[in-house]
């Protein structure tokens, strides 16, 4: 019985104090107020109960404590219900509610009359236990359908979110599935079914999980800052509670199984308790500091862990939103925003910010707050600047409108680049001294990394600049190497053209004149082609693969012209991986290797395919014995149109190049005249 009581009264204390909590959040809130409705009815039920299980007061009165426990107890479903309802944010169910609380009051009154609690009787050791009236199915069913049905409704909507919000709904509904079904296992006695209610217990595990999903996972949007004494004496209160209980049910059992007296069964636990308080103690100081604060050092580690990062960002707007971010997460602030100087303007502007009341605020050079930050380079807190906010309306405006407590300097070499204003923490406590020198390093570090962006951001304009000129030099290239390969092939079909009405009866001309003309044409379409996958080449379609396999079939689609070239061919491959399109990397290698049975006619020679895999990659290496390349002619090896062949486009090097580096490789060549050419790819594994 003891089990019980105790049970029920940290159930009645709990859900009270959860509720009051949520409650005074925000007491406007329409969902804070459900849950506090919620949560009162069941503190109201539990507090009944246990006003029935201890026996202490005369029958009649434990009799209608009984009632009254299960008369706020038909609350419980439809509260629930509702609950969830505001939770989840659905509008539809004033039909549904409007019937519920109809019922729900009814029911109210009917379990003050026998019809629900008719008697309390002895049940399994409990003295006082209720024997269900004629109505108490009903009662009972009440607590399987509103609640089923919005467990329902939380199951639907914990699938379709994602993320954290996944996480919050998820401990809710496990937490009040829980508690449902240890409250529904008192119905089982009530009914006569003989079943010791132990499961009741489940009940009190709400309130924990309800305030573990607040402070880990912000539920409902609620973000605590508790001072450590504070929590841990409530988990303490909490832990030692449930392992007070477990000790007595040992006393209990001493005394029934065992025929001791109260006063020696008591001994054990005495004994379990003096040995486990200092461990247990000791165990949940560490809990505490370990998921639910972070020790002062650590607020200095996460700050330089955050310098850290914001020196890796090169873009202005990233920086000074992750700066925001950052900052926010880290100190806990209601708010935080950064300005940076336009030098065009003249003017300082928001670029970042969250929980601001105008992000369009802007600030003059000639303002008090700027010039009184460029000549001290100090940080300025609002309450401690009282006599400043006092006499210029426009400092106190600039806080009051990006709810600012705090305002710091972003100075690179003696210029104000920015400033950071920092918003109320969410504790209420104050900037210490301490803090404010680190606050203060951080914006030294600020400044380093806006000055960094803003010369990466003046160098990427300049780098696009030459980019266009280089662009621009290409395009005059293309277009001159185009026009002098096409006024070859023009120019036999214009010949021909020119003797053909003259010629026409000539059979033998005619003949010449077909074949010719198909040849120019189709070289004017080769150049074209290739022209055009030179400049505009595909994307690759990029997976894993093995190089091997391509460079394997473009040695056996040319194994007629090694015959024919009289070139012995060598390969030698290694098992690898590499991210990369094969297709693309087949015409890359095709290219090359027909370069290279072209620099070994008509004598021969030998053709070494090798792969090798690298410290920082792989290699295929495509070496011949072919006649070489002048040293100053390698650098233009590449360039569309050059070639020193008499039928060459000068394009298949130049459309190598381009496909390699689109699958994230580099070629490159290494020549000696009359000993050979080699040519090495290298990819990232």
């Amino acid at each position: 019985m003891i089990f019980y009581s105790i049970v029920t009264g940290l159930t009645a204390f709990l859900f009270f104090a959860t509720g009051t909590f949520v409650f005074s959040q925000n007491t406007k809130s329409y969902l804070y107020r459900r849950c506090f409705i919620f949560s009162s009815t069941v503190s109201l039920w539990a507090v009944g109960y246990f006003l029935t299980l201890i026996g202490k007061f005369s029958f009649p009165i434990m009799l209608m404590c009984s009632r009254l426990s299960h008369a706020f107890g038909a609350l419980i479903p439809i509260a629930y219900l509702h609950f969830v309802w505001a939770l989840l944010k659905k509008k539809e169910g004033k039909n549904l509610f409007t019937s519920g609380y109809l019922f729900s009051f009814l029911m109210f009154g009917l379990c003050l009359t026998p019809l629900i609690v008719k008697t309390l009787l002895p049940k399994m050791g409990i003295p006082y236990y209720p024997e269900w009236g004629i109505l108490y199915p009903v009662y009972a069913g009440m607590f399987l359908v509103f609640p089923g049905y919005a467990q329902f409704e939380l199951a639907k909507a914990i699938r379709r979110s994602v993320g954290t919000e996944k996480t919050r709904l998820l401990y809710f509904f496990v937490a009040l599935g829980l508690a449902f079904g240890g409250g529904i296992s008192l119905f089982l006695l009530i009914f006569n079914i003989p079943f010791p209610p132990y499961f009741s217990v489940l009940i009190i595990l709400y309130p924990p999980m309800m305030a573990y999903t607040i402070l880990v996972h912000k539920f409902m949007d609620i973000e605590v800052i508790i001072r450590r004494t504070a929590v841990f004496a409530g988990l303490f209160a909490f832990v030692y509670g449930l392992f007070t209980v477990v000790t007595m049910i040992g006393q209990e059992f001493f005394k029934n199984s065992l025929g001791w007296n109260q006063w020696v069964a008591m001994i054990p636990t005495v004994v379990i308790i003096t040995f486990t308080l200092r461990p247990l103690e000791n165990f949940l100081t560490n809990i505490t500091e370990r998921f639910l604060f972070q020790k002062k050092y650590d607020y200095r580690e996460l700050l330089r862990v955050f310098t850290n990062e914001i020196l890796t960002y090169l873009d202005i707007r990233r920086l000074t939103e992750e700066t925001v971010t950052g900052l926010m997460n880290i100190t806990k602030l209601e708010s935080a925003a950064v300005m940076l100087h336009d030098k065009d303007q003249k003017l300082y502007k928001v670029v970042a910010s969250q929980n601001v009341r105008e992000k369009d605020l802007i600030l003059k050079e000639e303002d008090v707050l700027i010039r009184y930050l460029k000549v001290s380079h100090n940080p300025i807190q609002k309450d401690k600047a009282a006599d400043k906010m006092n006499h210029d309306g426009d400092l106190m405006q600039a806080f009051k409108k990006l709810n600012a407590r705090l305002c710091l300097p972003v100075v690179s070499h003696d210029l104000l680049v920015g400033l950071i204003f920092l918003g109320m923490k969410k504790s209420g406590e104050d900037y210490t001294a301490e803090e404010l020198d680190i606050l203060m390093t951080l914006a030294r570090t600020e400044a380093i990394a806006i000055s960094n962006a803003q010369l990466f951001d003046e160098l990427s304009k300049t780098q696009a600049e030459a980019a266009q000129r280089e662009k621009m030099a290409v395009i005059g290239t293309l277009a001159a190497g185009m026009a002098h390969e096409i006024k070859n092939p023009l120019a036999a079909i214009r010949t021909f053209t020119e003797y053909l009405p003259t010629k026409y009866n000539d059979p033998e001309f005619r003949e010449k004149f077909c074949r010719i003309v198909s040849q120019e044409v189709n070289r004017i379409h080769d150049i074209v082609t290739n022209l055009l996958l030179f400049s505009k080449p595909a994307d690759p379609k990029r997976r894993v693969c093995s190089l091997n396999d391509p460079l394997r079939d473009v040695l056996d689609l040319l194994s007629n012209e090694f015959l024919k070239a009289n070139i012995r061919v060598t390969a030698d491959f290694q098992e690898h991986h590499v991210l990369a399109d094969p297709g693309q990397l087949k015409q890359a290698f095709l290219n090359v290797i027909l370069n290279a049975i072209d620099a070994m006619k008509p004598s021969g020679g030998s053709l070494s395919v090798q792969t090798r895999v690298a410290a920082d990659g792989v290699e295929v290496r495509v070496g011949d014995t072919g006649h070489g390349i002048a040293t100053e002619n390698i650098p233009r090896l590449f360039d569309p149109f050059y070639t020193d062949k008499e039928d060459g486009t000068g394009l298949g090097l130049a459309i190598t190049h381009s496909l390699i580096e689109k699958n994230g490789g580099k070629i490159c060549v290494e020549s000696k005249v009359g000993q050979g050419t080699e040519f090495v790819m290298k990819f990232k594994d």
